[in-house]
C-alpha cells in the first residue's frame, strides 16, 4: 500500500458544483459529468496512476471510480469531503468492490504516513504484514482482498521476472530507481513490490 500524500485542494469545479447543488447526494454527483472526472483526475494524479489499495495502474475511464475510505452510509458527513476520496480499480475481487462498506478505524489507510512499513511480501507474491503481530494490517488484507488470486499471481510473476532480470545487472540501482520513478510501464503499478525486490536483493534505493 503506497502512502498518498493529498493535495491541499480539492478541484474548482468539485467545490464549485458543491455549492450549486447543496442537498444533493454522491448518486447526483457521480453521473459521469465533467464534474466528476476532473475530480477522479485529480485524485488519480496525486495517487500517481494507482489503485489507493492494491496499486495496480489504473485510468480516469471506466477501470476506475472514486471510493469513499469512510463509507456514505457510516459518515454522511464526509460524503464530499475531499480529504476522504480516493481512486480505486474496479475488479470485482478485491480492493472497494471488496471493502464494500467495512471501515475500522484501526485499518491500514494510504493516507497514514506509516502505511508501507506495515506490509511486504513473500516471494509467491502475498502480501503479509511486516509484523507477525500487527493483526490491524491482517484484517486489512483480508477485508480488502488483497490476496486474492489475480494479485497474488501478477505479484509473483513480477517478483520472479525483476530478480531474474536484475541479478545479470552489474549496477541495478539506477533500473530500479527509474521503475519506481515509473513504475505503471511494465510492471503496470505494484510500486511497494519493486521496493520489495530492491529490499530483497539487497539493493539500497
Amino acid at each position: 500500500m503506497k502512502h498518498i500524500q493529498k493535495q491541499n485542494r480539492e478541484p474548482e469545479s468539485f467545490a464549485s458544483w458543491k455549492k450549486q447543488n447543496r442537498g444533493k447526494n454522491w448518486g447526483d454527483f457521480a453521473q459521469d459529468n465533467a464534474e466528476y472526472l476532473n475530480l477522479k483526475e485529480q485524485l488519480l494524479s496525486e495517487q500517481e496512476g494507482l489503485c489507493c489499495y492494491c496499486e495496480v495502474a489504473i485510468e480516469a475511464d471506466q477501470s476506475s471510480n472514486i471510493e469513499h475510505l469512510k463509507p456514505r452510509s457510516q459518515f454522511p458527513t464526509s460524503e464530499f469531503k475531499y480529504a476522504n476520496l480516493l481512486a480505486s480499480c474496479v475488479h470485482q475481487d478485491s480492493c472497494n468492490a471488496e471493502k464494500q462498506g467495512w471501515y475500522s478505524d484501526k485499518m491500514v489507510t494510504p493516507l497514514q504516513a506509516n502505511c508501507q512499513k506495515r506490509f511486504t511480501y513473500t516471494q509467491n507474491g502475498q502480501i503479509i504484514p511486516a509484523k507477525e503481530s500487527d493483526s490491524h494490517a491482517q484484517n486489512t488484507i483480508d477485508k480488502l482482498g488483497l490476496n486474492c488470486t489475480r494479485l497474488r499471481d501478477r505479484r509473483k510473476s513480477m517478483i520472479k521476472a525483476m530478480e531474474a532480470m536484475l541479478a545479470h545487472d552489474s549496477n541495478p540501482k539506477p533500473y530500479l530507481k527509474k521503475m519506481l520513478k515509473n513504475c505503471r510501464e511494465w510492471p503496470h503499478g505494484f510500486y511497494t513490490v519493486c521496493q520489495y525486490v530492491a529490499m530483497n536483493m539487497g539493493i539500497t534505493i
